[in-house]
């Protein structure tokens, strides 16, 4: 397999067989399903859709064990001592599975705060919390065939006050999913990983990968915010990138951009090889890298019924840029009731540490840095 298209990457050929082989090897060293992963404190965590949605059962699902699955917090002690671990998680595998000692908001507040502070934004309450109740996800279901994965907040760019300062304000680091009441009937969170996307799109599809690491492919609109000058693909820090979007009438995508927006929905988001279904019990919270991870529900139509979930935004403040205005009694930068302003209170230790986003080594970051240099 060769990256030219006429942008002079070199081939890759070893780097592409070697990267099916560690994927083939992931996949024959999962755990087979087990008794244990049907027990109350484990997620099923599974590739592919869920037996009768019309795709069948993969013959080697990837099925975790019970201990590997779930970080278990029987209270906020426990939790306090199991941070660095889930943490750990979320920076090599982009999720985690936390177990709670109860389904109150408590737990999920508790949750959070361990790795930031929560965001506001209009769907939320006062403490940043958005109820997702049945009657949402019933009309959910009555409105879209399906629903196409994509990150949280891909549209956020600017700044919000923080009294005499402002804060940079981008799309979510992480985002909080606690499960109150599962549907009998199933009901499930898809999970795809922005890392083996990115791999792939580099080593099979350069010319399309050049087009979305390119800065102003893609403009996101809600809530009368856009978010222009937006790649799909964005560099974060000298190892890590971003993944930010959403494929439906928010998207605004640049002439020269549509054919390769279209072509990484098609192949790579709706592909079940790159799909992970996290289906929690009651009291179990996921946690995901929000810039590393594309999100969608994988509830079928009937799925829903007492099915009530929790979301929580936490905020980015891995960026330690905060601006001070010029002058006095100026008007603050971002208006004083600003729906996706960042709650206040002290931030976690682990806010401004946590590696995220999308981890590339140094074989990927120079056919990166090939794609994205100016041909000129």
């Amino acid at each position: 397999m060769a990256l030219c298209d006429g942008y002079g990457v070199p081939a890759m050929k070893d780097l592409r067989e070697r990267d099916r082989a560690v994927s083939a090897n992931r996949k024959q060293d999962a755990a087979p399903p087990s008794a244990a992963a049907s027990t109350p404190d484990a997620p099923v965590i599974v590739l592919d859709d869920e037996p009768g949605q019309g795709s069948p059962e993969p013959e080697r699902p990837f099925v975790r064990r019970a201990a590997d699955a779930v970080v278990a917090c029987a209270d906020p002690g426990q939790l306090r001592d199991r941070a660095r671990l889930i943490a750990s998680r979320l920076e090599n595998e982009g999720f985690c599975v936390v177990g709670g000692w109860d389904t109150g908001v408590d737990v999920l507040t508790a949750v959070v705060r361990q790795f930031g502070r929560p965001q506001i934004h209009p769907g939320t309450d006062g403490h940043g919390v958005d109820d997702i109740t049945p009657a949402r996800l019933q009309r959910i279901d009555a409105t879209s065939a399906r629903t196409t994965p994509a990150t949280e907040g891909p549209h956020l760019q600017g700044i919000v006050a923080e009294g005499d300062r402002v804060r940079r304000l981008d799309p979510p680091a992480l985002v909080a999913l606690q499960c109150v009441q599962q549907s009998a009937n199933g009901g499930s969170t898809i999970l795809l990983d922005g890392e083996q996307i990115l791999r792939d799109l580099v080593l099979d599809d350069p010319s399309h990968a050049r087009l979305l690491l390119r800065p102003g492919c893609v403009s996101f609109v809600q809530d009368d915010q856009a978010a222009v000058d937006v790649a799909v693909f964005e560099r974060r820090s000298a190892t890590r990138y971003r993944i930010r979007f959403r494929y439906d009438d928010g998207l605004y995508a640049a002439h020269w951009a549509r054919t390769s927006l279209d072509h990484l929905e098609r192949t790579y988001l709706t592909e079940p090889e790159y799909a992970l279904r996290v289906r929690l019990d009651r009291g179990q919270i996921l946690l995901w890298d929000n810039s590393r991870m594309l999100v969608a529900d994988g509830g079928r139509p009937g799925a829903t019924v007492n099915r009530f979930l929790r979301r929580v935004w936490i905020a980015d403040e891995t960026d330690p840029a905060i601006l001070t205005r010029m002058g006095q009694g100026t008007r603050p930068a971002a208006p004083e009731k600003a729906p996706y302003r960042i709650l206040g209170g002290p931030s976690s230790a682990y806010a401004a540490t946590l590696q995220l986003g999308i981890p590339v080594g140094p074989d990927l970051e120079h056919a990166l840095r090939l794609l994205t240099r100016d041909p000129a």
